[in-house]
C-alpha cells in the first residue's frame, strides 16, 4: 500500500527571492531534465532541488560533485566565490537562508527538520521540547511538489 503525503508545512517566516530566480527554478525542476536524487546536490546524473539551483546559477558541475570541495549537501556549505546569485549569496549570509535551505532539502530526502523556535539553529534531531517541526511525516516530495511549495512559501522581489 502507498503511503499518502501528507501537505508540505508553510515555511515559518519569511524568504525573499527575485521572481526571474525563483521562475527559471521551479521551471527547471518541473522541466523533467533533472532526475532527482538525494542526500547530496548532485550525483552522477541526479540531484537534489538545491543542485538544480546550483546548476541553472552557472555552477559547474564539478564544484556541486560529492567528490569535491562539496561535502554536506548544502548550498551554504560551498565557498563564496562560487555562488552567482541573489539566493544562494542569502544562503551564505543569511541565518534564515541556511534554514530555509534544510526545510527545502529536508523535503527532497524526507528528513524530520526541527528549527529552534527563535530560528538560531535547525537539526534532523529534536533538541528543544517547544521546536517547530517541518515534515514529521518524512515524506520525500518530487520536484514537481517542491515547485509548487516554492511558488506557495517565497516571496519575490
Amino acid at each position: 500500500m502507498e503511503k499518502v503525503k501528507t501537505p508540505m508545512d508553510s515555511l515559518p517566516f519569511e524568504i525573499k527571492m527575485s521572481k526571474e530566480f525563483l521562475d527559471k527554478w521551479t521551471t527547471a525542476l518541473r522541466s523533467g531534465e533533472y532526475q532527482q536524487g538525494s542526500g547530496c546536490l548532485h550525483d552522477n546524473d541526479r540531484y537534489c532541488c538545491l543542485g538544480v539551483a546550483c546548476t541553472i546559477s552557472g555552477i559547474e558541475k564539478s564544484i556541486i560533485s560529492p567528490n569535491n570541495i562539496y561535502e554536506t549537501g548544502y548550498i551554504g556549505d560551498i565557498k563564496n566565490e562560487f555562488l552567482t546569485t541573489e539566493l544562494l549569496h542569502s544562503f551564505v549570509d543569511n541565518n534564515k537562508g541556511k534554514l530555509f535551505q534544510h526545510i527545502v532539502a529536508g523535503f527532497n530526502d524526507g528528513d524530520v527538520i526541527y528549527i529552534d523556535p527563535d530560528f538560531s539553529s535547525i537539526s534532523t534531531v529534536i533538541k528543544h521540547d517547544d521546536a517547530i517541526v517541518m515534515n514529521k511525516d518524512k515524506n520525500k516530495y518530487s520536484f514537481e511538489e517542491i515547485a509548487d511549495w516554492l511558488e506557495e512559501n517565497v516571496t519575490t522581489s
